[in-house]
This record gives structure tokens, sequence and C-alpha cells, in this order.
């Protein structure tokens, strides 16, 4: 999985743009790369041009589980996911149940457009 990291410091916020085929194991290794550094409040997963017909729903499960543990870095943030595609719909709604089964230290949302996520995570806070 190619990924883009874009890095908006104005508004703390990334976004890691996947293209082409996502394998199983791509996704918790771009997150770690993501954790390495000073991560950001706010992160955008723009899956647009990714496919993800080769991540399993088990990886899919153990990625939930690496986010909500590492998440603990960015307590308050928000992390949403741009899937326009019903299969990365699917994994992003499942993941959005998910996270919070895991007790995720930040509000996680699944979305069709870029644009509908960037509403979302500028938004003030609304605690």
């Amino acid at each position: 999985m190619p990924a883009e990291c874009l890095l908006d410091t104005e508004n703390d916020l990334t976004t890691l743009v996947a293209s082409g085929p996502v394998l199983d194991g791509e996704l918790g290794e771009a997150l770690k790369q993501f954790y390495a550094g000073s991560p950001t409040r706010l992160l955008m997963w723009d899956m647009s041009s990714g496919e993800l017909d080769g991540v399993s729903t088990d990886r899919l499960r153990t990625f939930i589980r690496q986010g909500a543990q590492m998440g603990t870095r960015r307590s308050g943030g928000r992390t949403a996911i741009v899937a326009p595609q019903d299969l990365a719909f699917g994994y992003g709604r499942m993941s959005e149940v998910s996270m919070t089964a895991e007790q995720a230290p930040f509000d996680f949302r699944v979305f069709r457009t870029e644009a509908e996520a960037r509403i979302w995570l500028l938004a003030p806070p609304t605690d």
C-alpha cells in the first residue's frame, strides 16, 4: 500500500492517503509509523484510492486493538476514515463499533467523502 502522509500543522491533522492494494499488516505498519513520531490530535485515513480486498477481518480486528492501545497518546483526539467504496465503508463501520467496544481514548467515525470527514474533524469539541 503506497501511502502518502500529509501533515497540516495548523490544524494538528495528519492525513494518510492509501493507494492501490492494501495487504494484511500494511495498515498496522502505517499506524506504527504515525505513532513513532509526534502524532497529531487529528488523523484522517483516506481510503478513496485504496483497495481493501487483501485485508482479512481478523487482521482488521488486530489493527483496531493496536489503534485503541496506541491511541492513549492522542487522548481526546479524533480519527476519521474516508471510504467511498462499499467494502472500505463497511470495514470502517465495523472499526467504528469496535473502537467503541475497545474504549479507544479518541473519537472515531467513518465518512463517504473527505469534505464530510474534514467538517467533523475540524469542528470544535462538543464536551
